[in-house]
């Protein structure tokens, strides 16, 4: 097997030849199949989810998407030579093997890891979930991680790696036989250690069934994905799944400033770790901590104990995630030495409370936050360290929850002292409609100006500061693109903001 990039935004895995040389029996095996028409002694070439991989020999699990159903593609599966078909619904195709199942995504993934020979059992599995501070603690434990001597890998919402290999990532959490895949890749390297973020849409959809995972993280649980999940109880339950599934010889990490943490608590067997900046009970506690633009003093009270950091990120958020990243470290075995260096030396995730610097009298920074809460904790950080004004330019995406829009126009107003309004990405909604939403969240019209064109706003927001100004640029974060209407066009927020700043005489150091 190899990997390779077939797009920007997809991550290809060649199954040139079959991990196991087993009959597909074996692989079926655990599957509680309600029906096996054909020859189970039937050996496959790969197992393909998407008709148009596949090739002659391989097996073609048929499963529900967002927008298609995969059993509409079992006839032409077939036709590019698939010789087994499995599915939740019966139909007149006669491939040389048919399985039925209950739920099909929950066969893929039992299917991928079997295959695979189960590759996270011979790794330790970090999974992170949570809406917010997902990314910058993934990246946090694999700085600290490498620094230690590890041989890591991550997976996330930015990027994929195996050690200094990167990919770019197609969604927060692959689908099951990607990660399996992907994590086999990671055994064959030589990966010692998985940081990995693990979504509620992966959660809810199975994708992570089947991987052994050795720790669990909890950042914070706030609005977000409820297009998906339709409640926030919902939403709550499709996390804790992650919590529930973990053995008795493994780590719950919670936020114990987060009160859905106890219920969390509640629902695993696993051993069980607090971090907090305010409960003292917690085993891995902030007992003092200073916050200015350029980074964070803080003392952790840890099982180890006492604990001195000078952090590069800045804010309470950053000062939880980083919590949650020194238990995961200490839970690994790291010590205070082997986790100092890696963590002092984290200057943050790629378009997280990420500086942009050439050299200006005023402070511009580009985050990806787009929830109520994740905007209120940044807004609420670089407030406490403006002298002048502070600028916040945002949109929402389309097709998403619509009710946090007036909530993050709520936020903003409290907060900033101009908001630009302007597009995210639309995709197939209107942005004016959008914009629309987000006002009637906001009271204080004047405070708003409104660009739809994002270039332009970033351009304007730029020119209009002056000295002590913060400049706050939420939404896109690490994104390279706009998407309307089904298509991704090229967009760079920090090349957008270097080069106007360029035109008022800054410069790079």
């Amino acid at each position: 097997m190899s990997l390779s990039i077939q797009s920007s935004e997809t991550l290809v895995f060649d199954q040139k030849e079959p991990v196991l040389s087993a009959e597909i029996n074996k692989l079926l095996g655990a599957l509680g199949a309600k029906k096996v028409v054909g020859d189970t002694r039937l050996k496959i070439r790969a197992i393909q989810y998407d008709s148009r991989l596949v090739q002659p020999g391989d097996l073609f699990v048929a499963i529900r998407g967002f927008r298609q159903d995969g059993h509409q593609f079992i006839p032409q599966a077939i036709a590019r030579g698939a010789s087994a078909i499995l599915a939740e619904k019966d139909g007149d195709f006669q491939p040389d093997l048919k399985v039925l199942v209950e739920d099909s995504r929950l066969a893929l993934a039992g299917l991928a890891s079997e295959y695979y020979d189960h590759p996270s059992s011979k790794l330790s599995v970090i999974g992170v979930t949570g809406t917010n501070g997902k990314t910058t603690l993934t990246y946090w434990l694999k700085s600290i991680l490498d620094s230690a001597g590890a041989k890591t890998g991550l997976i996330g919402t930015v990027k994929y790696f195996i050690g200094r290999d990167e990919f770019t990532a197609s969604r927060t959490t692959p689908e099951s036989l990607d990660l399996q895949a992907f994590l086999h890749q990671m055994v064959c390297a030589g990966i010692d250690t998985v940081v990995m973020e693990v979504s509620s849409h992966a959660l809810e959809l199975r994708r992570v069934y089947g991987i052994d995972f050795h720790v669990a993280v909890f950042t914070n649980l706030t609005r977000e994905h409820l297009d998906f999940h339709k409640t926030m109880e919902n939403y709550r339950q499709a996390k804790g799944v992650l919590f529930n599934s973990l053995g008795t010889d493994k780590y719950a990490i919670l936020n114990l400033d987060d009160p859905t943490s106890l219920y969390y608590a509640s629902l695993t067997k696993s051993e069980k770790l607090f971090y907090s900046l305010k409960d003292k009970k917690a085993q891995f506690f902030a007992k003092s901590f200073k916050f200015g633009p350029a980074g964070t003093e803080v003392v952790y009270i840890t099982p180890s104990g006492e604990e001195n950091y000078k952090l590069k990120l800045t804010g309470e958020f950053n000062l939880s995630n980083f919590g949650g990243a020194l238990a995961a470290a200490q839970t690994l075995g790291l010590s205070y030495d082997q986790i100092k260096k890696g963590a002092e030396s984290f200057s943050g995730a790629p378009g997280r409370m990420e500086k942009i610097d050439l050299g200006q009298d005023f402070n511009i920074w580009i985050d990806y936050a787009h929830t109520p809460d994740g905007m209120q904790r940044v807004l609420e950080t670089v407030r406490s360290f403006t002298s002048g004004r502070l600028f916040c330019l945002f949109g929402c995406g389309g097709d998403r929850d619509q009710g946090k829009r007036p909530q993050m126009g709520k936020v903003a107003e409290s907060w900033a002292d101009l908001i630009i309004l302007s597009s995210d990405n639309p995709r197939g909604e209107n942005p004016d409609e959008i914009i629309s939403d987000i006002l009637e969240g906001i009271n204080q019209r004047s405070k708003v100006k409104v660009i739809l064109d994002r270039k332009e706003a970033l351009e304007y927001t730029v020119s209009s500061a002056k000295a002590g100004d913060t400049l706050l640029v939420t939404g896109k974060g690490h994104e390279n693109y706009q998407e309307v209407r089904g298509v991704k066009y090229s967009f760079n927020e920090r090349e957008i903001i270097e080069k106007q700043l360029q035109k008022l005489g800054y410069s790079k150091k």
